[in-house]
């Protein structure tokens, strides 16, 4: 796969180029059908069980799926059923975000931005990554595993001070050859799509 190249924006057409990028990914989001989605949430979870680093780890950071992405319900009774604890992320103040590990069923409360996240809950609150993956949303990846994001900037927060491999997961019709990028901008280690699994970092 080529390799993105950073674009020569200034900050401020970075931004506004992703701005526009958001909307357009999420009105096509929106569109897709539910035939498809369901035909590719099967695939893509059989893909993401190919990946050793998912295989391997014992703790898997996930989120809770809105309709329009990734029915991450399915790789969550998957991880259950294979004995992997699961911990949600819940975002904070100045886009911080926590993960509180999760029991399957468990009462969730919906966000200001729809999405379901676990309750406060210090004592359950994961700091040990050692053996987690992350498994990373986003409205849209490139070629190289760079993401498009809605904008809070809560996981590239997190991943920058969280040494933890990351694992994005999309449909093949939201990749893109190429995102526009900020110095900032880090790739997934891995990308997982209903038509292929692809490594980055190693």
């Amino acid at each position: 796969m080529k390799c993105s190249v950073n674009l020569l924006f200034t900050m401020n057409e970075i931004d506004v180029k992703k701005f526009d990028l958001r909307k357009k990914y999420k009105n096509q989001r929106l569109k897709a059908d539910n035939k498809y989605k369901m035909k590719a949430d099967s695939l893509i979870l059989e893909n993401i069980k190919n990946c050793s680093a998912f295989n391997n780890a014992e703790t898997i950071l996930i989120y809770k799926s809105t309709d329009i992405e990734t029915n991450t319900d399915l790789i969550i009774k998957h991880c259950f059923y294979e004995g992997k604890k699961i911990a949600l992320p819940r975002c904070g103040a100045e886009h911080s975000m926590n993960f509180y590990y999760y029991n399957d069923g468990e009462t969730l409360e919906i966000s200001r931005y729809g999405i379901a996240e676990p309750f406060q809950n210090e004592n359950r609150i994961v700091t040990d990554f050692s053996k987690c993956v992350c498994v990373v949303p986003g409205l849209a990846f490139d070629r190289s595993g760079y993401r498009l994001g809605y904008g809070g900037g809560y996981y590239d927060r997190f991943l920058s001070v969280n040494n933890i491999i990351s694992i994005g997961i999309c449909y093949f019709r939201f990749i893109a050859d190429m995102l526009p990028l900020d110095k900032y901008d880090k790739n997934v280690d891995f990308l997982v799509t209903e038509e292929f699994l692809e490594g980055y970092n190693g």
